[in-house]
């Protein structure tokens, strides 16, 4: 039997969690209670768990910053959370749940039906997540076949940021990159055909003696860690990471090696640090009592007015160092509120790292130092019998207190006879010097000293140890803020340089996509291309435009999931953007014989949205009705208002092979597909138009009858009064023949297929062209261009440093440019128009949405751009 499946129940409430264990009761499950956050996190430490049902409204720690604490950990951040609660608030606290992790909400009372089919659901999720990793490493043995992809393989390896290493099942090394030559030291050349032994000594295939993880079950935690041997003969740390593979002429194995050196030294700072801080708060908490204790006694025989100075000067001190992680900030404003309530003088002496002081701070009180006693102090502070006193209390972290100073003792801290005599007549009686002590950690002295014939008390010494120790502890978490600030900054550094890895890999995805698509627009355009090779082209066409949708859609749910997608809200009109959708899915409308009706009957269809995003919507849905209704059928659009809310609700409906009920939950999931092994792409399409559709506080919803019965996607979204600020851009059919204005073309293109064949296509269609493959080419060749198209990455420098040379050779005459560019993000898009590009295009270029553009700036530029 099946070992059952582990469940995670939490609830303050002993009562709530034995209905929760009654209502899901079952023999496959494992259903583990927790009655607070401790026995929660302990509990997910101790086992792995399908599923977890958390209460809101827990003591301490709320169930949604547990939540966000169990996604902050490897281990626990992919388990989906239900959160219970027993009322909804705003649409901010739900979205708070949901970005804290949770996948879903369930009121109290509980439904036992819906709670154990939603459990449910997740528990099958697991299993087939489970069955579906089981199903990927089987097929990893059947990936790259062919010479071609092989060739791909290649170049993926070269780009991959660690050290890659492929070699054959004797162990001799047929692949690596350029990052294995600067981690391992040693040419190419000298590591192809040599065994793996070379770079890693120890048996790599084994189980890790610590953990018993295999290499090739590494998960998101990492992989094993070994010692890796470069060619000088050094050492280094390294994580490697195994994957096996069949090639064409063999097994093979591909290796991941990254440098941990710098990790491996932060985790043993880290464990000394987290070791040293444990011991460091008990004994500080330890000291802490001992002098609550000693303030406590010596407060008793004091009198009520001492008291309360006392207690106001600790008021002061708190409010000051806890007002700045600034040490120096920290210990000035400490100095003062000193000198105001306590002594003539403050003096802060902090320990440096070699063993000797700094003097920090010195504050003297208005009223009782005058100018001469200033002179006075300033000859104490560096006297070496003052310094002295400061390292025999830095190294025994003991108090030391003088209230009757005598001439010998004034002379050993610098005073001249002279001095000594105005410091009698002055009445200095006393100083005391206190370690300022923290964690275990002696970080400096505070001295204060009185006139007047005042001496320090039993109680004042214990205050003022009371100080230093606060003090201490201030700047000690200003070091440890210091230090935190730094690794969240190491940390962003991290995050971006991921991003830029995502640009790069999507740059180089697309790139050669541009070629593949241009040759086949040059010979579908051929007379006597025969209809079956158009059929085959048409299929090339539609593959090629599917990657690029695929690569577009991991981007998307990359920044979502990121929360870096950014909206460019505006007023359009609901109904445009119907009409551009449906126009850009016409030609496969017409292929399957579609019927198409229209029902806008909206009356208030202005929507503040990002047009782009809200069209890329209606595509998503459109363009699966098309796909899922058998030719002849019928696709439905509709558009109303809702009669007491006023929101806009759009739907598309299809007579299409339609969904089975059960499965219409999930449809909406990241990676699921309704129709199994009929659907095609990576099921990220319904998923990123339910992100998109929340962006925008909106809702997407599906319901289908079940197979063979058709689908309807129902998106509601909130309205405005205001009228669109522009109206829709027109449709320009990419079969369209629309005259083409015999503009001058300056195509600057280092990528040769793609430049080829694109100039091809441009002169196909009127345009006088110029090619130029590099940044000098280009200003070579500008003289007496209309239109500028440019690739931003050239062998010789940035396309984007073309425009404004473009301009400048103008001298006035009216031009454009537009951005050829593998790079699409919304950042790589605003670089091209701050540089002065009117359009940026991204790679692979549709030869009809650059035709149309041209069109456009064509009409925009009039007669005086034409040739």
């Amino acid at each position: 039997m099946d070992k059952p499946i582990s469940i995670l129940l939490v609830d303050d409430q002993v009562k709530n969690l034995m209905v929760l264990e009654a209502i899901l009761d079952s023999p496959e499950y494992q259903l583990v209670k927790a009655t607070t956050t401790d026995e929660a996190l302990l509990a997910l430490m101790q086992d792995d768990y399908a599923a977890i049902v958390l209460d809101v409204q827990m003591p301490g720690l709320s169930g949604i910053e547990l939540a966000r604490l169990i996604k902050q950990r490897k281990k626990t951040q992919h388990i989906p959370i239900i959160f219970l609660t027993a009322y909804y608030q705003e649409d901010e606290h739900i979205m708070l749940g949901y970005g804290a992790g949770a996948v879903d909400y369930i009121t109290k009372p509980l439904n036992p039906a819906v709670l154990r089919s939603k459990v449910g659901v997740f528990i099958d999720l697991f299993r087939k997540t489970a069955a579906l990793a089981q199903i990927n490493r089987a097929m990893e043995a059947e990936i790259v076949e062919r010479q071609k992809a092989e060739e791909r393989f290649r170049l993926v390896v070269e780009a991959a940021p660690n050290a890659m290493v492929v070699f054959s099942e004797s162990g001799r090394i047929t692949l690596i990159n350029s990052r294995t030559e600067l981690l391992f030291g040693y040419a190419r050349g000298e590591l192809l055909g040599r065994s793996v032994s070379l770079l890693i000594r120890e048996d790599f295939h084994a189980p890790d003696s610590e953990t018993g993880l295999s290499p090739y079950s590494a998960t998101q935690a990492g992989g094993r860690e070994l010692v890796g041997q470069r060619k000088d003969g050094t050492e280094v740390p390294i994580e490697i990471g195994l994957s096996r593979f069949e090639s064409w002429d063999g097994n093979f194995e591909l290796a991941s090696f990254v440098d941990i050196t710098e990790r491996k030294k932060s985790e043993a700072a880290l464990r000394a640090a987290n070791a040293e801080l444990e011991a460091k708060n008990i004994e500080l908490q330890r000291q802490a009592d001992d002098r609550v204790k000693r303030i406590q006694a010596e407060t008793a025989k004091a009198e009520a007015e001492a008291a309360r100075e006392r207690s106001a000067l600790l008021a002061d001190a708190s409010r000051i160092l806890a007002g700045s992680f600034d040490a120096e900030v920290t210990l000035a404003g400490l100095s003062k509120a000193a000198v105001t309530r306590l002594a003539a003088c403050c003096l802060i002496d902090i320990a440096k790292e070699d063993g000797t002081t700094h003097l920090q701070e010195v504050a003297f009180y208005q009223d009782k130092c005058d100018a001469r006693l200033r002179e006075i102090f300033a000859k104490i502070c560096g006297a070496p019998g003052r310094q002295l006193a400061v390292h025999e209390v830095l190294r025994t972290c003991e108090t030391e207190t003088w209230n009757s100073l005598d001439d010998a003792q004034l002379f050993e801290l610098g005073c001249s006879e002279e001095d000594v005599a105005t410091l009698r007549d002055m009445g200095l009686s006393c100083f005391v010097i206190a370690p300022l002590s923290a964690r275990g950690r002696v970080l400096g002295t505070l001295s204060l000293s009185c006139t007047a014939g005042h001496s320090f008390s039993r109680s004042e010494v214990t205050l003022i140890e009371e100080l230093a120790a606060r003090a201490a502890l201030a700047v000690d978490n200003a070091r440890l803020y210091h230090d935190a600030a730094q690794a969240r900054e190491a940390a962003e550094a991290a995050d971006s340089a991921k991003d830029r890895f995502l640009a790069m890999l999507s740059h180089e995805l697309r790139t050669p996509l541009s070629p593949v698509l241009h040759a086949v627009a040059l010979l579908d355009e051929e007379e006597d291309c025969p209809e079956s090779v158009r059929e085959q082209l048409g299929m090339i066409r539609r593959n090629v435009q599917l990657e690029a949708r695929l690569i577009d859609d991991l981007l998307d749910l990359t920044r979502i999931r990121n929360g870096k997608l950014q909206l460019q809200r505006e007023s359009v009109d609901a109904h445009d953007l119907l009409h551009r959708a449906l126009e850009i899915c016409a030609s496969e409308i017409s292929a399957r014989r579609l019927r198409i009706t229209l029902e806008l009957r909206a009356h208030s269809p202005q929507l503040f949205v990002d047009p782009a995003r809200m069209q890329q919507i209606f595509w998503n849905l459109i363009t699966n009705a098309v796909k899922y209704t058998q030719t002849g059928g019928s696709v439905r659009l509709a558009t109303s208002n809702h009669p007491g809310t006023g929101m806009l609700c759009v739907e598309v409906s299809d007579s299409g092979i339609g969904i089975e009920p059960e499965r219409v939950g999930g449809i909406f999931n990241a990676f699921e597909q309704a129709h199994g092994q009929r659907s095609s792409g990576l099921g990220l399409g319904l998923a990123i138009c339910r992100a998109l559709a929340t962006l925008h506080s909106g809702t997407i919803e599906a319901r289908s009858e079940g197979s063979g019965r058709g689908t309807t996607f129902t998106v509601i979204l909130p309205v405005t009064s205001e009228e669109p600020s522009k109206p829709a851009l027109p449709y320009i059919s990419p079969s369209g023949n629309s005259n083409a204005i015999p503009l001058n073309l300056l195509l600057v293109e280092d990528h040769r297929d793609t430049a080829d064949t694109l100039k091809k296509l441009l002169i196909r269609r009127g345009y006088h062209v110029r090619l130029a493959r590099s940044l000098t080419e280009a200003m070579a060749a500008m003289e007496g261009c209309d239109v500028l198209l440019s690739d931003i990455g050239l062998p010789d420098g940035c396309g984007l440093d073309l425009m404004p040379k473009f301009v400048e050779s103008a001298a006035g005459r009216a031009i454009a440019g537009i951005a050829l560019s593998g790079f699409g993000m919304p950042e790589d898009i605003e670089r091209s128009r701050a540089a002065g590009f009117s359009d940026h295009l991204t790679k692979p270029v549709d030869i009809a949405l650059l035709h149309k553009t041209l069109l456009r700036i064509g009409g925009a530029l009039g007669s005086s751009t034409v040739s």
